[in-house]
């Protein structure tokens, strides 16, 4: 996903290489110090709109191990606009929905309640009666 991050003069485009609701890899060849407060500029892919979030810079690399130089960012105060945005981009991507605290997934067919047939006799309760 594009973003843009920075705050003040200075602005970065760069790209996610992992991203969730709570925080974002960043990949940029000079990130900023751990602590360092930013705005993080998100470009969902399904939405037309871009939003603006708080982060601040958790761990950053500068090497080339795991994802490349960049920094791992932890979103602060996030609206809620911008979490349901996220959950619709991931549910596209993934074909579950994030809404609850288990994700549904909703490109599998569940089994729908049949109603019972007609021509079969009612089971007795436990009182004997039909």
């Amino acid at each position: 996903m594009q973003v843009r991050w920075g705050g003040g003069a200075r602005w970065c485009s760069a790209e996610t290489r992992n991203i969730g609701v709570g925080g974002a890899f960043i990949a940029t060849d000079d990130p900023p110090a751990v602590g360092t407060d930013l705005l993080v500029e998100l470009h969902i892919p399904t939405s037309e709109r871009g939003f603006e979030v708080k982060a601040i810079v958790r761990w950053r690399q500068t090497g080339p191990e795991g994802d490349g130089p960049g920094m791992g960012v932890q979103f602060i105060d996030v609206d809620i606009d911008v979490l349901l945005e996220l959950n619709d981009y991931f549910a596209s991507l993934t074909g579950l929905d994030f809404t609850g605290d288990q994700p549904v997934d909703h490109s599998v067919d569940h089994p729908v309640d049949h109603p019972v047939d007609a021509a079969k006799p009612d089971k007795p309760g436990p009182d004997g009666a039909a």
